[in-house]
């Protein structure tokens, strides 16, 4: 990242600022700082007396973490160096230099299900399972979660379906292999079905095989479907030779084309990946799905966040 400011976390609330420049001071430009929790701004500021000279620096202290602090929040300071006046490349408060500092952990408590009523009823075909406010219908011959309402709210629009493929980008030489392996249009085919209960949940196993035509299987699965007041799904799975390496192990989750706003908490607001967040910063986001596609000349991937907490849609 190139930029005319560089911003460094001393501890104890101590930053020092670099002026980076060789030949200008830093009077055409203000700074501001926020501090952040889980996304949302708490308490914020001015930088006052930013005239360095070139290759000059400083060191200025900042209130740290908010006195009142929410066990399980994260914390972050964000500073943000901005044009005092028009130039011939950019208007006035064009940002210039930014950078973002952790200023806590971010354990979460942990969830613990209060006990509740959940009702199983079982047909030839399906396994259904009720509580207060949501509905969950499991599909005995797709071995998948193929419904969910939510106060009464489809969540989903068809089942979810397991998925091993994505879109190949120009760095990815390996991709002949995925094709050879048929990722892109396996048929998954279930053999077992086994469902338990408890007080908090309805535990429902399935066996399943990962295949193409009347070709052998490249994949047996053991899937397992957790469902109460929180939906968790764990997988263990043995991959024959044929598939060299995996471009992506996931579920697909298909919803109604009514749910077209996003927010998240994470590296935003444009895409970033591990390899590539820098430009980015943690925040608390908001956008239109739809806008949230970039059309590319080659299909790649899109809408990639680094390091999300949560996502609402």
């Amino acid at each position: 990242i190139h930029q005319p400011i560089r911003i460094e976390a001393l501890g104890n609330g101590k930053y020092r600022i670099s002026n980076k420049r060789f030949h200008a001071n830093m009077e055409d430009l203000y700074g501001r700082y926020e501090i952040t929790e889980d996304g949302r701004t708490v308490c914020s500021g001015n930088l006052e007396d930013l005239k360095l000279e070139a290759q000059a620096s400083k060191v200025i202290t900042l209130p740290d973490i908010p006195a009142t602090k929410v066990p399980g929040a994260e914390y972050f300071i964000n500073f943000s160096f901005c044009q005092k006046r028009d130039t011939e490349w950019a208007k006035a408060d064009y940002e210039v230099a930014t950078e973002q500092f952790k200023l806590s952990s971010s354990e979460k408590p942990i969830f613990v299900p209060e006990k509740g009523n959940i009702n199983l009823n079982e047909t030839a075909d399906a396994l259904v399972v009720k509580g207060e406010r949501f509905e969950a219908v499991f599909s005995k011959e797709e071995g998948t979660l193929s419904a969910y309402t939510l106060n009464n709210i489809p969540l989903i629009s068809k089942g979810l379906e397991l998925n091993l493929f994505r879109a190949p980008t120009d760095n990815d030489v390996m991709k002949g292999s995925w094709y050879r392996a048929h990722l892109n249009d396996f048929t998954v085919k279930c053999y077992d079905t086994a469902v338990t209960s408890n007080d908090t949940e309805v535990i429902i196993t399935v066996s399943q095989s990962m295949g193409w035509s009347i070709h052998q299987p490249f994949a047996k699965l053991n899937v397992t479907y957790s469902v109460g007041c929180k939906l968790n799904i764990s997988c263990t799975a043995e991959f024959s030779n044929k598939v060299e390496n995996l471009p992506r192990f996931c579920i697909r989750l298909f919803m109604p084309r009514s749910f077209e706003a996003v927010d998240y908490f994470g590296y935003g607001p444009h895409e970033s990946y591990i390899d590539k967040h820098l430009s980015s910063y943690m925040g608390h986001f908001s956008a239109n799905i739809a806008d949230m596609f970039e059309d590319y000349v080659r299909p790649q991937e899109n809408s990639s966040h680094y390091g999300c907490r949560y996502v609402n849609v």
